[in-house]
């Protein structure tokens, strides 16, 4: 199945469908820093231009479209202006536009739990018509990566699917839950010192307040208001894109060394990417959250594709 990726960011989506069995052909993403990183992990066509410069002629023949969308005008972090916040919100009817241009087999699309909320479900009901009126089945779920991604993260997502053929939407479900056997342990291996710059210096008041409180190394803390952290046991609160803004919201851990943030590779890891998944290397950190902050769980895409292939074929 050839599949063609809109918003691919740093191509967590893209990575997920291509362990599931299909093959993309072409992506679309206008951050040239997530190009970068894009390019060192992926061969296809990579088109790097907003979507809006995007001609439909360019686009080869696709079976399956997929596309997360810009998340932040539907967050709860952020001002949730949805479709009135012009360059993000909006982006939505590109995809439209495509789509009807296009008109591929399935369509995957990924967003925060936010677009349920915005304008009281106004919008996704907006989004959910849209592509009924394109033509489209449609099912979505709110999916939680801690229980179908075998990840130690708490991270809820919707997840829309769609398909022109009544038949494949009818064989096509979500995946279940699954066991999860993973421990933030497993990912920060707290016997291995990691740069200086991570940790919290010692002899500082921040440190002498937290020392005797973030003692759990099996647990992630978070900055909070006053610099009070919270804690979260075995698991890691929803890795953001703001980390890229400010390093206080990078989770935190403790280690045989002290206390420090999350690593880049570690919160590639929590969101499932494999260890050989290529970070480059003169990028700046702040760079480099913002991406895995604004990408996917990959497990949970895996599955959700395999899902779809099982049902187009």
């Amino acid at each position: 199945m050839k599949v063609g990726s809109l918003f691919a960011g740093i191509g967590g989506i893209d990575l997920g469908f291509e362990q599931a069995g299909a093959k993309i052909i072409w992506a679309n993403e206008a951050d040239p820093y997530a190009c970068m990183t894009y390019k060192l992990n992926f061969e296809n066509e990579l088109i790097e231009m907003k979507i809006q410069e995007v001609y439909n002629e360019e686009i080869p023949d696709i079976d399956i479209l997929t596309g997360g969308f810009p998340c932040q005008s539907f967050s709860t972090v952020g001002a949730m202006r949805g479709f009135e916040d012009k360059g993000k919100g909006d982006l939505i009817f590109e995809v439209f536009r495509i789509l009807k241009a296009k008109q591929p087999q399935a369509v995957f699309l990924e967003n925060v739990k936010g677009l349920l909320l915005q304008d009281k479900g106004k919008s996704f009901d907006t989004i959910l018509e849209h592509l009924k009126n394109l033509g489209y089945y449609v099912k979505y779920q709110l999916i939680n990566s801690l229980t179908h991604g075998n990840v130690p993260q708490n991270r809820e997502r919707v997840y829309i699917v769609s398909f022109k053929n009544e038949t494949a939407y009818n064989k096509f479900v979500f995946p279940e839950p699954i066991r999860n056997s993973s421990t933030i342990k497993q990912i920060i291996n707290p016997a291995e010192q990691k740069e200086e710059a991570l940790y919290i210096p010692k002899n500082t008041p921040l440190y002498e307040q937290q020392k005797e409180i973030m003692t759990n190394k099996d647990a992630v803390y978070m900055i909070g208001a006053k610099y009070k952290f919270g804690q979260f046991s075995n698991r890691c609160p929803a890795l953001l894109a703001t980390m890229g803004e400010d390093t206080k919201k990078v989770p935190y851990v403790t280690d045989n060394f002290g206390i420090r943030r999350l690593t880049i590779r570690e919160c590639f890891n929590i969101q499932g990417f494999p260890n050989d998944y290529i970070i480059p290397k003169n990028m700046s950190s702040s760079q480099l959250y913002k991406q895995i902050g604004n990408s996917v769980t990959v497990p949970v895409v895996k599955r959700i594709a395999e899902n779809i292939l099982q049902a187009l074929s």
